[in-house]
């Protein structure tokens, strides 16, 4: 069965008032309604985010990952003194594949993707293996 991961973080600049103020509730709910029915979505550990994203193509999983990236930088939370926008770095991982034996290798490799898009420069997309 085809399957595809995609793991997400906060950039830093805006962590500590979102702990403070949202304690990941808002873009917990921000992401959900951006994800499509078929789409199962989760805080996974502290700061980061999973979704698997059943029977898509790879092609289709960075296009998903990307609406939701988008989604996210493009949303200002407002608070009664200011609004703040925040960016998130995605990565991607695919089953079947040849570095990839189980559920944890999968989330792994989509783990590592997400800190080479944090490397990189963050708010970004980055797939497993970069090509």
């Amino acid at each position: 069965m085809k399957k595809k991961v995609v793991v997400f973080e906060t950039d830093p600049g805006v962590l500590e008032f979102l702990k403070s103020f949202f304690k990941g509730r808002s873009e917990y709910a921000l992401v959900k309604r951006h994800t499509r029915k078929s789409d199962i979505f989760a805080r996974y550990g502290g700061e980061e985010f999973i979704m698997l994203l059943p029977q898509t193509s790879r092609k289709g999983a960075r296009r998903e990952a990307e609406r939701v990236r988008e989604a996210v930088s493009e949303h200002s939370f407002c608070t009664e003194k200011t609004a703040v926008s925040i960016t998130v770095s995605v990565g991607v991982a695919s089953f079947p594949h040849k570095k990839i034996k189980n559920h944890d290798d999968l989330i792994h490799c989509a783990d590592t993707a997400m800190f080479e898009a944090k490397k990189k420069g963050r708010n970004m997309v980055n797939i497993f293996p970069a090509k």
